[in-house]
C-alpha cells in the first residue's frame, strides 16, 4: 500500500478514537463535545490536507528540457542521448551528444599526452595540423576539431568506434 493511503487510514483511525473518547467523557456537556470534537475535526484536517498535498500531481515535462530521474548515473543519460540522436533525429540531444564525446576526447587527449586540457583546446583551434601529426587517429581528431554538431549525425557504429578509441588511450 502507498505511503499516504497508509497514513490517512492511520488518520482516520486516530480521529474515530478521539471523538469516541472525546464523547465519552464530555457526554454531560454537550457545549464542551461539540467543542472538542470540532477541534478535533480542525486538527485531523489539517493533518490529512498536508497527507493530500504530497499527491499533488507532478507537472508535465516541458519539451526540449531533459529531465533524469533520481539516481541515474552518467552512462545511463549518456545511452539515453545517444538513442535520441540515433534512433529519433533530435537535434538537442545531437547537439549534447557532440559536446559530451568532445569533452571525452579532449579528457583523454589530456590524459595519453599528460598536457592540460586548455592548452589541448586551445592548440585544436590554433594549429589543428600539428595536433592531427600527434594524434595518428582520424574519429578522435574529428571529435576534438568538430565545429559543428552535425558530425555525430552518423550511426551507432559510428559513435561506439570513436568512444572504443577514446577509451582505447586512457587504457
Amino acid at each position: 500500500m502507498k505511503k499516504q493511503n497508509r497514513t490517512l487510514i492511520q488518520l482516520g483511525v486516530v480521529y474515530l478514537a478521539v471523538s469516541i473518547v472525546l464523547d465519552y467523557f464530555l457526554a454531560g456537556y454537550p457545549i464542551l463535545t461539540w467543542a472538542g470534537v470540532g477541534f478535533a475535526f480542525v486538527f485531523f484536517g489539517i493533518l490529512i490536507f498536508n497527507v493530500l498535498l504530497e499527491l499533488k500531481a507532478r507537472p508535465a515535462p516541458v519539451k526540449g528540457v531533459r529531465h533524469y530521474e533520481k539516481g541515474e548515473d552518467d552512462l545511463a543519460r549518456l545511452e539515453k542521448v545517444c538513442q535520441r540522436t540515433i534512433d529519433q533525429g533530435d537535434p538537442t540531444s545531437t547537439e549534447l551528444l557532440s559536446e559530451r564525446v568532445r569533452s571525452l576526447a579532449f579528457a583523454a587527449a589530456s590524459y595519453h599526452f599528460n598536457i592540460a586540457e586548455p592548452f589541448l583546446r586551445d592548440m585544436a583551434k590554433d594549429d589543428p595540423s600539428s595536433l592531427e601529426l600527434q594524434i595518428n587517429d582520424q574519429r578522435i581528431f574529428e571529435a576534438l576539431t568538430a565545429k559543428s554538431s552535425g558530425v555525430w549525425k552518423r550511426s551507432a557504429r559510428d559513435i561506439v568506434s570513436c568512444l572504443a578509441s577514446i577509451e582505447a588511450w586512457l587504457m
